[in-house]
């Protein structure tokens, strides 16, 4: 593989990572205050911990687009 080529995979997996913790934090701070809006515990903040977990999903599944194939 071209040095050139490596360096782009390296940059779009450095891109990536900033990205989803950019967006990890966003629906984690969401969460937080949901959570802490629907009592603090976990059996009444279900909705709260589903809605983090679908804002992972739709994150990955907008990333996936833009995956290099080797």
């Amino acid at each position: 593989m071209k040095m050139r080529t490596k360096r782009r995979h390296h940059n779009y997996r450095c891109v990536y990572n900033h990205q989803l913790s950019l967006v990890l934090e966003a629906a984690f701070a969401e969460f937080k205050e949901n959570f802490s809006e629907q009592g603090g515990s976990l059996n009444s903040a279900f909705d709260s911990v589903m809605q983090l977990g679908d804002s992972y999903r739709h994150f990955k599944k907008y990333a996936m687009r833009f995956v290099v194939a080797h």
